[in-house]
C-alpha cells in the first residue's frame, strides 16, 4: 500500500514540476521582445531564433495568427544580426 502511495505522489510531483515555469507562447513573446533590442548575446540570440521559429510553425496553437507579421519580421530581425561564425583557416 505505501509503494501505491509513493507512485501516486511520484506522478503528481512530476507532472506539476514539469507544469512550472514558462509556455511556449511566453517564450514566443520573450524573443519577440528580444528581438527589439540592439545588441544581444549570442545566448539571447539563439533563444530568440528558436522561440520565435517554433512560433512560426505553431501561430494557430499558440494564439498568435494575428501577430504573424510581427513574428516573421522579429525572425528576420534576429537572424539578420547574427554574426558569421569566424573561420580558422
Amino acid at each position: 500500500m505505501l509503494d501505491f502511495i509513493i507512485d501516486i505522489l511520484g506522478a503528481v510531483l512530476e507532472a506539476a514540476w514539469g507544469n512550472w515555469g514558462p509556455t511556449a507562447k511566453q517564450r514566443v513573446k520573450r524573443g519577440l521582445r528580444l528581438s527589439r533590442r540592439r545588441k544581444l548575446s549570442a545566448k539571447s540570440r539563439e533563444f530568440a531564433q528558436i522561440w520565435l521559429d517554433y512560433g512560426l510553425q505553431n501561430l494557430a496553437d499558440l494564439g498568435l495568427q494575428a501577430r504573424e507579421a510581427e513574428v516573421r519580421m522579429a525572425l528576420a530581425t534576429v537572424n539578420e544580426a547574427a554574426p558569421e561564425p569566424d573561420r580558422k583557416i
